[in-house]
């Protein structure tokens, strides 16, 4: 047996050892004897079940910890994300039911966009293409824009069509700035079964304000959060997401934001914050020229470990979720339509 290329040892403070593996999710505590083998050996070296007890030894091979062979742990991978990519039973829709948006946020590609809005007869094609696959057991929807609150209305009639070529259930979600959150907007989540929402901040008020900005001055972030109390109040059964977009330039801001909205929903339920990173992925001209500014991964390691020493939880410092994500633009069933019902495999 050897060690899986999947496997990763560490130690905490030299007292508690580890070995985890990504193929099969499983994280074991080991003794410091087998620690020191393990962690000492070349990942290719042959291992000998008589440096182990019997236990622990069955506990690594059955955890893939140890294999037999990495190519065939490469292959399992590799058709479990085969069967992501060509299944036909599940799809993920992404609309954008309009690229207007009141705000032009110095990050977003939309502001480039024609400020158009789905028209009937864009989302009756689109229905028919829901219909054509034939396979279809499940849907899930992700109303996107520009500012998809904007184009209420059009939500509405989509989902009026929507629902009479599917009558079975399917997951909704929006993506949203929370501004224009209102009682006619939260009427219409509700109708057409949207359960959760993710709202973006940009940081602290001041910050806030400075990428989301109207010319007459209002105070957009103050307004985002009532409006996340309206919506709470009134439809508490939904999820709401407030996702922070940091850079290097406003991650100080993470800190008291997220203190700020413990203390201002506080006895709320169904709303969470947690951050984004904006990674500086190596990629581009935009990457090259302000990568100053970017979270790199070791970067993103430390600040989300700071956050979890301030006592502060979030979605990185879960266990890990037995699954795997496969990106839409190669899965055949996830498809993005825009206003003038043009397609597309990545938002």
């Amino acid at each position: 047996m050897k060690i899986s290329k999947y496997t990763f040892f560490f130690d905490i403070e030299n007292t508690d050892f580890y070995a985890y593996n990504t193929l099969s999710n499983a994280l074991i505590e080991i003794d410091q004897e087998s620690y020191n083998i393990l962690h000492n050996r070349i990942q290719d070296e042959d291992l000998s079940e008589m440096l182990f007890d019997n236990d622990l030894w069955n506990a690594l091979v059955t955890n893939n910890i140890l294999t037999d062979n990495n190519e065939d742990d490469f292959l399992k991978y590799k058709a479990s994300i085969m069967r992501m990519r060509s299944q036909r039973t599940g799809m993920h829709l992404t609309l954008a039911p309009t690229m207007d948006c009141c705000f032009r946020c110095h990050y977003c590609f939309e502001k480039y966009k024609e400020k158009k809005y789905m028209t009937p007869e864009v989302m009756d094609r689109i229905t028919k293409y829901v219909t054509s696959c034939s396979d279809l057991k499940n849907i899930k929807i992700t109303w996107f824009g520009g500012e998809p609150l904007m184009a209420v209305p059009q939500i509405e009639e989509f989902y009026d069509k929507f629902r009479d070529i599917w009558q079975e259930p399917f997951i909704s979600n929006i993506i949203t700035t929370g501004y224009h959150i209102d009682k006619e907007s939260i009427r219409v989540m509700q109708k057409v079964g949207i359960s959760s929402v993710q709202i973006t901040l940009d940081g602290m008020k001041e910050t806030h304000n400075k990428v989301k900005h109207l010319p007459s001055g209002e105070d957009v972030f103050e307004r985002i959060l009532s409006n996340i109390e309206l919506l709470n109040d009134s439809a508490p059964e939904i999820n709401i997401t407030i996702r922070v977009n940091l850079t290097l330039e406003n991650k100080e801001e993470y800190i008291p934001l997220h203190k700020l909205c413990l203390t201002r929903f506080y006895g709320r339920s169904n709303i969470t914050i947690s951050p984004a990173f904006v990674l500086d992925r190596g990629t581009g001209d935009i990457c090259r020229s302000n990568n100053n500014i970017f979270f790199g991964h070791i970067e993103r390691s430390k600040f989300i470990l700071n956050l979890a020493k301030n006592g502060i939880n979030s979605v990185f410092v879960r266990y890990p979720e037995p699954f795997f994500n496969e990106c839409a633009i190669r899965n055949e069933m996830a498809i993005a339509f825009d206003p003038e019902g043009y397609t597309y495999k990545c938002w």
